[in-house]
């Protein structure tokens, strides 16, 4: 037996589960809560997404089947043996170094982020200055200690055949308990990927240094510019990503603590880069950087910004694209260069089992203020109308616009969503109401991205931080949000909306009885819910014979009709496990997703121990 239950998100707050007795098959769903992370400065990190490439679900036609992504042979012994971390052991990687694990939970040194030399002579030796140095920030994090992926994109660019004579590559390393190459992980350390393996750290500290504090990410980018001078310089920052309100990295050695935008900003003010002398492009291997905050920390000190707006894939960049540096120093050459390789490998590698979202831009950050200030205009408007009923109908393009960034508890635990919305896919949806505006920005981003891949629809290569599904994050970090210096106008709209969003007073949510149909039950909402209501979706709860139900699927999206009147299917289509024996169970999965091009799927984590999205 199953049972059909609604759910209304409110555009104040979410509605109360009904209580009153319903036809069978009908039910309301309890209200959602979201499981925060613990510490402010942690980047919320998913097992099943981010920058991870553990495990991938396979859904076959006659089966479903769970097939590891292998890792290279060489890094086997050392994925095994990591499995006996919590235990005390030391890695055994056969022919890789064993070495004791660096510690968990360091106190931070205010000196430790000092490089000393670490070559024989015991001093610093200044390179003849080049045409390119590009500086890598690599925390390695669990990404490394757990996957080896820090080493096999370090072997990536060793293989990228780029001309030395001409360019310079420094890796700053740390931020990882262990490294599976040729890495230190008792003290953070320059690698000059030009000389031979066993010589290539140039420079370290005395111990583990916090690759989560701004003097770490300074003290490189002195270092790198002082010793090994350059005509154009680039810097790629290596790791968990978590958008504007989480920032970047996640150093296990300290805490999983990691670069909020304003110690970005702090680092780079201290750096010797600036109006003098830019970085030609900054770029992250990361999740979720590609955000329209992030990219404003950056244009002092950047021409040219690359970021995600999605969460990556575990295989992050391609860095074959360094050889380009031996053809041209142009910074737009290069950038294509970085965003066409990612397409090409992505592309590449899509099977009808395994095909991720992934997106990559490149922004011309002299094109940002003007975004800022059409963004700024068309917040001015939005809160000046805020308080005059217009606020259901943003809530509902809101709710409409493409979201990135959501994912699920790696402990199986609700949904975390960091209401990361594209901000081209934002002006087209209020564009309706607000058509002058809304123009003048979709025209400014049009010049901000440069070039970018997107293998989904909606994407226009930047997204914004814009709080709806998410309150408990919205609650604890908005004032953190409002330290990134993001545009004045735009945090004025935001707290007005904040302010009927999380403290309206209660509307008549009391839904009518779900009538039968043909096919289908139907439900009348009122005149009041409609004008409200930013969205409503319904669950598919399976019933035992114990009284109690599971849900099967949740969370579909359902748009009331010219009347006000909800459809929901009598017998909905359910997702379906099939055993070689014919046998049919329904799957428990949430809808992510739904538009005109797609539906996704979110499977349930407790049954795996992961989660997987299905298309």
């Amino acid at each position: 037996m199953y049972t059909v239950r609604d759910h209304i998100n409110t555009a104040g707050h979410t509605a109360p589960a009904q209580t009153e007795a319903l036809p069978e098959k009908i039910h309301t769903a309890p209200a959602q809560t979201q499981t925060l992370p613990g510490k402010k400065r942690t980047v919320p990190v998913s097992a099943a997404c981010s920058k991870y490439k553990s495990i991938v679900f396979t859904l076959l036609c006659a089966a479903l089947q769970l097939l590891p992504v292998c890792a290279p042979v060489s890094l086997l012994p050392f994925c095994t043996a990591a499995m006996a971390e919590e235990s005390g052991a030391q890695e055994d990687a056969g022919e890789m170094y064993t070495r004791a694990l660096a510690s968990k939970n360091q106190s931070v040194d205010p000196g430790s982020a000092q490089l000393s030399p670490a070559g024989k002579g015991g001093s610093f030796t200044k390179a003849e200055k080049k045409r390119y140095t590009v500086m890598v920030y690599m925390v390695g994090s669990n990404l490394e200690s757990r996957l080896g992926n820090a080493t096999k994109d370090m072997m990536e660019m060793d293989a990228a055949g780029l001309d030395y004579t001409q360019n310079n590559l420094l890796i700053y390393t740390g931020g990882s308990r262990r490294w599976v190459g040729n890495v230190k992980a008792n003290c953070n350390g320059v690698y000059d990927m030009s000389l031979d393996a066993e010589n290539r750290m140039v420079a370290a500290t005395s111990r583990n240094a916090d690759m989560g504090d701004k003097a770490a990410l300074t003290s490189f980018l002195d270092f790198a510019a002082e010793y090994y001078p350059a005509e154009h310089y680039a810097l790629i920052l290596w790791d968990h990503g978590g958008g504007p309100l989480w920032g970047y990295g996640n150093d296990e050695l300290f805490d999983a603590d990691s670069l909020l935008l304003e110690e970005m900003e702090q680092a780079m003010a201290a750096s010797p880069f600036g109006a003098e002398q830019k970085l030609d492009w900054v770029g992250f291997d990361a999740c979720l950087m590609g955000s329209l905050e992030c990219m404003s920390v950056w244009e002092p000190y950047a021409s040219y910004y690359i970021g995600s707006e999605e969460l990556e894939p575990g295989d992050g960049w391609d860095y074959s694209f360094l050889s380009v540096l031996n053809e041209t120093a142009d910074p737009l050459t290069v950038t294509k260069r970085v965003i066409d390789q990612f397409a090409a490998y992505y592309e590449a590698n899509r099977t009808d089992y395994y095909d991720p979202d992934v997106t990559l831009s490149c922004a011309d950050l002299s094109c940002l203020p003007g975004v800022e200030e059409a963004v700024g205009t068309l917040s001015q408007v939005l809160s000046t109308e805020l308080y005059d009923g217009i606020y259901p109908r943003i809530s509902q393009v809101r709710s409409d616009t493409k979201s990135f960034g959501l994912l699920e508890d790696a402990r199986g635990g609700e949904e975390f969503s960091y209401d990361l919305v594209d901000l081209g896919d934002l002006a087209e949806g209020l564009s309706q109401y607000y058509p002058v505006e809304c123009g003048t920005l979709s025209s400014r981003l049009d010049k901000l991205i440069c070039h970018s891949y997107s293998n989904v629809s909606a994407s226009s290569g930047v997204t914004l931080y814009y709080p709806q599904k998410n309150k408990e994050q919205y609650a604890q970090m908005a004032s953190s949000y409002e330290d990134t210096g993001s545009i004045d106008q735009y945090q004025n709209f935001l707290a007005g909306m904040a302010a009927i969003w999380l403290g309206s007073a209660a509307r008549d949510w009391k839904l009518e009885t779900p009538q039968a149909a043909e096919g289908e039950y139907t439900l009348k909402l009122t005149q009041d819910q409609l004008d409200n209501m930013s969205s409503a979706v319904y669950t598919v709860l399976q019933g035992s014979n114990d009284g109690t139900y599971t849900p099967v699927l949740s969370r579909v999206p359902v748009t009331p009709d010219e009347a006000g009147v909800l459809h929901i299917p009598e017998d909905p289509q359910l997702v379906a496990l099939c055993t070689a024996d014919g046998m049919e169970t329904p799957w428990m999965v949430t809808v992510a997703e739904k538009n005109e091009e797609r539906t996704v799927y979110r499977t349930d984590s407790t049954r795996f121990g992961s989660s997987a999205n299905l298309y």
